[in-house]
């Protein structure tokens, strides 16, 4: 037979517990010798009395345990079914299920939870009729690693609708219906994310992070801008706008004392350099400067000399003009002197009528 001591259980979970009716007339002796009849020699380990009319019993092997569980044995045509102290096989309970809902939901839901389902489920009935009451019950083994199912379970009753029924059964616990842990429930899950302020950890109400000072709703539905300085007077801009160019004024005196000299003498010899070709571009622009003057009175010359020419020239038509004007001069005087002598003819003849 597989399995050995300590394979994966402790002993309480390998100890099973027969009622034999009355231990005193029931030996013990007789007790483990049909018990190894049936699951093999050597494996029980302790055959404890309890009081009243119990056997304890303590098996090396776990498949012995499962098989003198589910088959019992025979004392003189006796027939005995020893219960586990510590058995993975509970029966589950589902309270005020819709009769419209499936067994094949109970079924997939349980079977997420990792147990395996040991006997078909079934349905309660009122006392007296076949009228089922909204109860079901099943026989389930739990893995070593999940002992218990949440409080209430989460089923379809169609489509897009879901009712939760109560869950009831042995040594059950606290388990958190996000993650189906013990450790924690479902409002301090860390799977849980809150819709406030989008964290993980928490729920809503429970989030401790102020709303917005501007719209006051939460920061998750905060559509405001970003206003920089908000809430600060203005001293404290003026004086961080000061620190700031402070800061920048010594991060460029540093910059520029961190340049080494070598940099700094090939910035002279560079500087050098083009003094000395703006001092040759300076002389050969005087250079053609001269030259430029030397041009300039050779031109002059020639406007003098037609200056000169053009001073003759006008100088000739003055005199004609000067001696037209005498001419006018002189024919106005004669036509004058005739003026006078018909005036004075006039006058004459007046003084003789």
């Amino acid at each position: 037979m597989s399995g050995g001591r300590g394979d994966g259980r402790s002993i309480k979970e390998k100890t099973v517990l027969v009622d034999v009716g009355d231990n005193r007339t029931r030996k013990a002796a007789d007790v483990i010798a049909n018990v190894e009849k049936e699951v093999g020699e050597g494996t029980v380990l302790a055959c404890v009395p309890k009081s009243g009319n119990s056997y304890e019993l303590t098996l090396t092997d776990t498949d012995a345990l499962d098989l003198i569980v589910d088959t019992g044995f025979k004392v003189n045509d006796s027939n005995f079914k020893p219960r586990a102290i510590f058995s993975r096989d509970k029966v589950v309970s589902f309270f005020n299920v819709s009769h419209y809902v499936p067994d094949s939901e109970i079924r997939e839901k349980l079977q997420e939870f990792g147990v395996t389902l040991k006997s078909p489920i079934k349905r309660k009935m009122h006392p007296g009729t076949d009228v089922a009451n909204g109860t079901r019950y099943v026989v389930v083994r739990f893995s070593l690693n999940d002992k218990s199912l949440p409080y209430t379970l989460k089923l379809s009753t169609g489509v897009s609708s879901f009712e939760y029924i109560r869950v009831v059964h042995d040594e059950q616990k606290r388990v958190c219906t996000q993650c189906f842990e013990t450790s924690h429930v479902y409002a301090n899950c860390p799977d849980n994310i809150c819709y406030k302020c989008k964290r993980f950890g928490h729920l809503a109400r429970a989030c401790q992070t102020p709303p917005c000072e501007t719209c006051h709703k939460v920061l998750s539905y905060c559509r405001c801008e970003p206003v920089w300085n908000r809430g600060r007077n203005e001293n404290e801009t003026t004086n961080d706008d000061t620190e700031n160019d402070i800061n920048a004024n010594n991060s460029e005196n540093e910059t520029n004392s961190d340049i080494p000299e070598h940099e700094t003498n090939t910035e002279h010899q560079e500087n050098d350099s083009m003094n000395e070709n703006e001092a040759e571009d300076e002389h050969m622009d005087g250079a053609n400067g001269d030259d430029d003057n030397m041009e300039q009175s050779d031109d002059d010359d020639d406007n003098t000399a037609k200056s000169d020419g053009d001073d003759d020239t006008i100088e000739e038509s003055d005199a004609d003009d000067d001696a037209k004007d005498e001419q006018f001069d002189e024919n106005a005087k004669k036509d004058n002197d005739v003026i006078v002598s018909d005036e004075n003819k006039c006058l004459v003849l007046i003084m003789m009528n």
